[in-house]
């Protein structure tokens, strides 16, 4: 006899789910790193030019000020992208679970799947009243048959 763990089983879903936009919120995580190394240059930059002006009390230099700026944009822009990525594999993840959804609820009907937005949205309403008015049905036949004809020999 098998076991099924539904925690190990919901967590291997979940991780087949992801496949669709891995590649998108693998490289968010790269832009992620990025980010931290520009934002470690960027207060390297500003260390540098603290230090210079408490030490010698100088002006800002143009190299101090240009690693500042370079550091900040820079950082910016990955985040910029990190932010970018997560919303495309977030929508490539949806996107394909919906479409997952839609097909496994509306196929093993013999309904056809709807390549309209709109049609496929009303078939899956009409579908859950179905299953519903099933088990509306059903339900109280079941509770009323007599237990010798509920178990299964």
């Amino acid at each position: 006899m098998t076991t099924t763990d539904p925690a190990g089983e919901a967590r291997r879903w979940l991780k087949a789910a992801s496949a669709p936009g891995r590649g998108a919120l693998r490289l968010a995580a790269a832009c992620q790193v990025l980010e931290t190394m520009f934002t470690v240059v960027q207060s390297t930059a500003l260390a540098w030019l603290a230090a210079d002006l408490l030490t010698r009390g100088a002006h800002p230099r143009w190299p101090q000020m240009g690693l500042l700026l370079a550091g900040g944009l820079l950082a910016a822009a990955a985040a910029w992208g990190a932010a970018r990525l997560q919303a495309t594999g977030r929508r490539q993840i949806s996107s394909a679970i919906r479409q997952q959804l839609v097909a496994t609820l509306l196929a093993p009907t013999g309904r056809p799947v709807e390549s309209d937005p709109a049609a496929a949205a009303l078939a899956t309403v009409e579908l859950a009243d179905d299953v519903a008015d099933y088990h509306v049905q059903a339900a109280p036949q079941h509770r009323s048959a007599p237990a010798a004809m509920r178990r299964s020999s």
